[in-house]
């Protein structure tokens, strides 16, 4: 579910040297935000995970939410 694929983007996040904040709840979904000094390293990381997400859970990756 959403809260498994959150734990585990947030997990491969911090290993890729990211500091997570969140998630939040916006409307119907639940944010993460990633800072981090790399974001090439955080998405590749995170890669696996958006492409094997579960058929009901949607990830996305923004590497720059501005």
């Amino acid at each position: 579910g959403a809260g498994t694929a959150i734990d585990a983007a947030a997990g491969a996040a911090r290993a890729a040297g990211g500091r997570v904040l969140g998630p939040i709840a916006a409307g119907e979904e639940l944010q993460v935000l990633v800072k981090c000094p790399d974001a090439g390293a955080v998405a590749e990381a995170l890669r696996p995970l958006v492409a094997g997400a579960p058929k009901d859970t949607v990830l996305r990756v923004d590497s720059d939410p501005h």
